[in-house]
């Protein structure tokens, strides 16, 4: 159990060492021919996330957290592929079905991986401290592939796309390693059965219920206008500044969840969260505003701030779940955020064709300002 902290760090790192981030919505565009289809591909994967969120979630929850990973791991691999070799809308929209598999397969079993084998080794209270860490690997490793990646981009978009191939294999060796954690379901529960008993949790835990309200609304319309970032900031920024800028974001957000565990030891999970959240969504708002040299600079201040409110939100949500039913719980909380990104990706695509991508991300992160409220609902009553 030990070993499953240390390689789920690693895990973490390689996997997120991927050099195509900042560029992936221009390499969409570049084989597609429009914003509007290269935005759909981000919501078909988030699609395919949404249906397969709560089946994923409850596979790991009945028939163990390796496997799971290690199944993962393999998903991102044949994406990471497939969208190396695509020359066509159809072979974009079979590597993100794969990649929304990915994510799935991840969403919910990495961390209850984790907590289960602090559980194990009577380190629970340790758990906020390691996946402040983890996050923030996963950062530092997307800082240095996006800075990376840029080098590749002289020679070509598609150069980015193929060198990715090497940290994903990388990334699946390491999933092999781990070691399964003694499952808590109970084996007599059908499926069916398992996914109503999770959804009942989720309903009647009050808190629970309201942050995964206001973590839904949080997380699609900001990762809606996150993933338009690079075909507004290239308007004031040269192409190839687009993956230092990221590459800084990275870093700034590696230490916010660094961080994040000392903000709540000396100020408490309740403040680190809001104080994260409301950070995060005014500074979106001000960098857009600027709309000059400077908006990627500030961009960079917003993922700092949402980099400190993670670990502590996750945190807060690992401890308002029950133990059979953890993944689940997860995967279902994932779920609703995935389904309204998904339609966030469309409409903002639709938005910035119609009006100018400055107008749609303006709006987009305006309305994103509903989520405080919520947040601070859910938190109310919540101690230090």
């Amino acid at each position: 159990m030990e070993k499953n902290v240390k390689y789920l760090h690693w895990y973490s790192f390689w996997d997120n060492f991927i050099f195509f981030y900042p560029i992936k919505i221009l390499f969409f565009a570049q084989v597609c021919g429009n914003l509007v289809a290269a935005m759909s591909l981000f919501a078909i994967q988030n699609i395919s996330i949404t249906l397969l969120e709560i089946p994923t979630g409850c596979l790991s929850d009945r028939w163990g957290r390796k496997w799971v990973c290690c199944a993962g791991a393999a998903s991102m691999l044949l994406s990471v592929i497939l969208y190396a070799v695509a020359h066509n809308y159809f072979t974009l929209v079979i590597a993100s079905v794969l990649n929304g598999l990915y994510h799935a397969l991840e969403s919910g079993n990495n961390n209850a991986l984790l907590y289960d084998s602090l559980v194990q080794i009577k380190r629970k209270q340790d758990y906020h401290k390691e996946i402040s860490k983890n996050t923030s690997l996963g950062q530092l490793s997307l800082a240095i592939g996006s800075l990376t990646g840029m080098a590749f981009v002289f020679i070509s978009l598609r150069a980015v796309m193929i060198a990715a191939i090497i940290p994903a294999v990388i990334a699946f060796v390491i999933t092999l390693r781990l070691v399964e954690t003694k499952k808590s379901y109970d084996s007599e529960t059908t499926s069916f059965l398992h996914i109503f008993k999770s959804l009942k949790y989720l309903l009647k835990h009050k808190r629970l219920r309201t942050i995964s309200l206001a973590e839904t609304l949080h997380y699609g319309l900001n990762e809606a206008a996150f993933d338009f970032n690079s075909v507004f900031f290239k308007q004031f920024v040269p192409e190839w500044s687009l993956g230092i800028f990221r590459s800084i974001g990275h870093f700034a957000n590696s230490l916010g969840n660094y961080l994040s565990f000392f903000a709540a030891k000396r100020w408490g999970l309740r403040f680190t969260i809001l104080f994260g959240v409301c950070c995060d969504n005014f500074s979106n708002i001000i960098s857009v505003l600027a709309a000059s040299v400077w908006s990627p600079v500030i961009k960079i201040i917003s993922t700092f701030c949402s980099g400190l409110k993670e670990p502590a939100e996750d945190t807060l949500i690992q401890n308002d779940c029950n133990e059979q039913e953890r993944a689940t719980l997860l995967s279902i909380i994932s779920l609703f955020g995935s389904l309204f990104y998904s339609l966030c990706a469309v409409l903002i695509g639709m938005l910035a064709d119609m009006t100018s991508p400055y107008t749609a991300m303006l709006c987009f992160y305006i309305l994103a300002l509903t989520s405080n409220s919520l947040f601070f609902v859910a938190l109310k009553n919540t101690k230090k």
